[in-house]
């Protein structure tokens, strides 16, 4: 696993849209969002913080199980993140589980 700011020296393309995507989110437009991480994670799956506001954009959708999957997947990448387990469970206690 990288760290985000190794791989972003590595890759300007990477920072680009990883900026792209923040953008998106932070200004509202999360379908955008959610296309342009998943775009991000196909190039650098190890990305914690990609896959952290993927689940961020896929709560706003409504789209829980989705979110839930990112969240576990950053959890996997950093284990005893808690940050990472709070969303997670506030993922599944928006879904409903």
């Amino acid at each position: 696993m990288q760290s985000m700011f190794t791989l972003f020296a590595q890759n300007s393309d990477t920072k680009k849209l990883f900026q792209n995507a923040m953008a998106a989110q932070q200004s509202g437009q999360f379908p955008s969002a959610v296309d342009q991480y998943q775009s991000l994670l196909k190039q650098s799956p190890g990305l914690i913080s990609a896959w952290v506001n993927l689940g961020v954009s896929l709560v706003q959708l409504q789209r829980f199980g989705e979110a839930i999957d990112s969240y576990q997947t950053a959890l996997a990448l950093s284990p005893g993140n808690t940050a990472n387990q709070t969303n997670l469970a506030l993922a599944y206690s928006k879904k409903g589980d």
